[in-house]
């Protein structure tokens, strides 16, 4: 077993710190690799940098090939019916989705004219915040927004702000390569199509 960069207690058939080093290696490389392109855009559409290097960080660990089980795709996980409206034509081109993504959630700071509402439509759809007329009860869209805000802010980890106990039990998840990974936080992996979750107990 091994402590990953969240905190979080990880039992895996593959050396620690083999493991560990890999993921720490892809995540700085990726952060690096798109660092000028968000800057950027950032810059071109009136978004801070460091809030979107944050939405990047929580929604695809800056892989530009992420798949989501409901659909979403590359650095900002875009759903096809957004990338269609913002004219992405490959969502998995890593400059075309910052640029469609950042310009999506620019639209929705200026819809909501609030960081964490607009954080929650980009997470549940801007209809689930009108319906509720603010911040939605999901506990999947709070925890989202709590832990981007906490990137942004400089606290560093999600694990900051994802409650164990919203999310009690093990969670089993198996790689491609027969890796396994047993652990109570299962979002970072249910967003990342290299893992496939077993089961939950």
């Amino acid at each position: 077993h091994y402590t990953d960069e969240n905190g979080v207690i990880c039992f895996t058939n593959i050396s620690s710190p083999g493991a560990d080093r890999r993921a720490s290696v892809f995540r700085e490389t990726g952060e690096n690799r798109y660092h000028d392109a968000i800057a950027r855009y950032g810059d071109q559409y009136g978004v801070d940098a460091k809030l979107i290097a944050a939405i990047v960080r929580c929604e695809s660990n800056f892989d530009p090939n992420a798949v989501s089980p409901k659909g979403a795709q590359g650095l900002m996980q875009l759903m096809p019916d957004t990338a269609r409206q913002v004219k992405v034509d490959d969502p998995f081109d890593p400059l075309q989705n910052l640029d469609g993504g950042i310009r999506h959630f620019r639209n929705l700071l200026k819809t909501f004219g609030d960081t964490r509402l607009a954080l929650a439509a980009y997470n549940a759809g801007a209809n689930a915040v009108r319906k509720y007329n603010g911040m939605p009860p999901f506990t999947e869209t709070r925890d989202y927004v709590d832990t981007i805000m906490s990137l942004y802010h400089g606290q560093g980890q999600p694990s900051a702000v994802a409650a164990p106990a919203r999310q009690e039990g093990v969670h089993i998840f198996i790689n491609k390569d027969g890796t396994r990974v047993f652990t109570n936080l299962p979002r970072q992996y249910q967003s990342d199509s290299r893992w496939r979750r077993l089961e939950a107990r």
